[in-house]
């Protein structure tokens, strides 16, 4: 794979890394996102927001998108 196992092993001893790992799992939790792969769909005009957990295929998420984007600002809520 290419990985730089020296440099890899110096990041995981890295105490500022476990914090970042630790504030995106805060940052992912805070947003209902449990697990990989997971899309989050926003429209940030209105913030009409839906997760998608698991890998799905792209008619399965179509609707989605088209919910969102034609939400309004106050359905969104």
């Amino acid at each position: 794979m290419g990985l730089n196992a020296a440099a890899f092993a110096e990041c995981m001893k890295d105490p500022a890394m476990a914090k970042r790992v630790d504030e995106d799992f805060a940052d992912g939790a805070a947003v209902r996102i449990s697990g990989t792969p997971t899309t989050l769909i926003r429209d940030n005009r209105t913030g009409a927001t839906e997760v998608v957990v698991g890998a799905r295929p792209a008619d399965f998420i179509a609707p989605i998108i088209e919910r969102a984007l034609g939400a309004t600002p106050e359905s969104a809520r």
